[in-house]
């Protein structure tokens, strides 16, 4: 009982170490993946809509901290169409490819307390 014991301890530590060594050495060659929930964009709402209909490259600008909210002297009217548009392009922008072919699934909007009068 000893023995076989002592071999599954040999071959799951002979596992352990090939794994951990087979990971190490493909680390240079993992993919690089953007996620989009941990990056922030800078829009111009005003104009967004027909850069994205005129193809304008870039028009998402990326920032490392969270932009200033939309004041609301200036509100932005968007219908669900325009929001799915908006998916897209930032999607094209990020990734390099587009939305066809793919469905949504779930959307996630959210605003902070103070901001909760802000939109229509």
């Amino acid at each position: 009982m000893n023995r076989s014991r002592s071999s599954f301890f040999v071959f799951a530590i002979a596992s352990l170490l090939v794994t951990t060594l087979a990971c190490r050495f493909h680390w240079e060659e993992r993919e690089n993946i953007t996620l989009i929930s941990a990056q922030y964009y800078l829009i111009d709402p005003s104009s967004l809509l027909d850069a994205i209909a005129h193809g304008e490259a870039e028009v998402f600008v990326p920032v490392d901290t969270r932009p200033e909210t939309v004041p609301p002297s200036q509100p932005v009217t968007w219908s669900q169409a325009d929001y799915l548009r908006i998916a897209g392009a930032v999607f094209e922008q990020v990734f390099g490819e587009t939305l066809d072919g793919w469905y949504l699934n779930s959307m996630d909007f959210s605003s902070n307390c103070t901001e909760i009068d802000i939109g229509l």
